[in-house]
C-alpha cells in the first residue's frame, strides 16, 4: 500500500507542478501510469495472499506430512528447505550435503580439465606457430649445417655433393625447440676414389643466442 500511495503522490505532484494540458491526460503514457497505479494494490494484495496461502499450506504439511512438506518447501524456498531438512531429516540432510559436495567436486574437476585443455591447446597453437616460423626462416640454414656435420664424417670431404633442398630429394621435418630432422643423400669418394651415394639422417637444433646449430644425432645408411 505504501507503494500505491507513493505512485498516487507522484502523479499529484506532477499535476501541481505542471499545467494539466501540458501533462497530457489524454496521452497514452499518462493513461498507462494511471492504470498501473490502480492495478498495483491488487497485484500486491494478490501476492501477499498467495504467500499467506503457501505458508499456511506449508505449516499444515509440516505437522501432517513431513516428506510432503520438505518436497513442497524445496520448490518454494530452497535455502529454508535445507535448514528444515537438517532439523527434520538429518540422514537426508547428510545425503544432500554429500550430493552437493560430489557435484561441486565434479564441477571443479570439469573446470580444471577445461582449463588444462585450453592451456594445452594454447601451447599447441604456439608451438605450431613457432614451428611454422622456424621452418620458413631456418630450414635452408639447417640443411647447410647438416651438410657440414655430414661432411666431417666423410673420407673425402672435398668430393661431397648434396642434392638441392628445392628438388624434392631432401626430407625435412621440424622438431620442438626449433629443431629439424633432415634426410637426404651425399655423393662422395670412398677410400678407393670411387664415388658412392650414402643416405643420411641428421637431427639438429638451433642455438638462438649464438646463431649456431647443435648436432643431436646423425645416422648413415645405404
Amino acid at each position: 500500500m505504501a507503494t500505491y500511495g507513493g505512485c498516487l503522490l507522484a502523479l499529484l505532484l506532477l499535476a501541481l507542478l505542471r499545467p494539466m494540458p501540458l501533462i497530457g491526460l489524454g496521452r497514452r503514457p499518462f493513461v498507462v501510469a494511471l492504470i498501473l497505479c490502480g492495478a498495483l494494490p491488487a497485484l500486491v494484495t494478490g501476492r501477499e495472499k498467495m504467500t499467506e496461502a503457501t505458508e499456511a499450506e506449508l505449516a499444515a504439511l509440516r505437522v501432517t506430512d513431513t516428506a510432503a512438506y520438505l518436497e513442497r518447501l524445496a520448490e518454494y524456498d530452497p535455502a529454508r528447505w535445507l535448514t528444515e531438512l537438517e532439523q527434520l531429516d538429518p540422514a537426508g540432510f547428510a545425503a544432500e550435503m554429500a550430493r552437493q559436495a560430489e557435484a561441486a567436486e565434479v564441477e571443479r574437476r570439469e573446470a580444471e580439465a577445461r582449463r588444462a585443455a585450453e592451456a594445452r591447446e594454447a601451447r599447441e597453437r604456439a608451438e605450431a606457430r613457432r614451428r611454422s616460423e622456424c621452418s620458413q626462416t631456418f630450414e635452408t640454414q639447417a640443411y647447410i649445417a647438416a651438410q657440414t656435420f655430414v661432411t666431417r664424417e666423410l673420407r673425402s670431404p672435398g668430393s661431397a655433393e648434396f642434392p638441392s633442398i628445392h628438388r624434392g630429394e631432401v626430407s625435412s621435418r621440424t622438431l620442438g625447440g626449433c629443431g629439424f630432422r633432415l634426410a637426404a643423400y651425399v655423393d662422395a669418394q670412398n677410400a678407393f676414389g670411387a664415388v658412392i651415394r650414402t643416405r643420411f639422417v641428421v637431427e639438429l637444433r638451433r642455438v638462438p643466442d649464438h646463431d649456431a646449430w647443435d648436432l643431436v644425432s646423425i645416422a648413415f645408411g645405404t
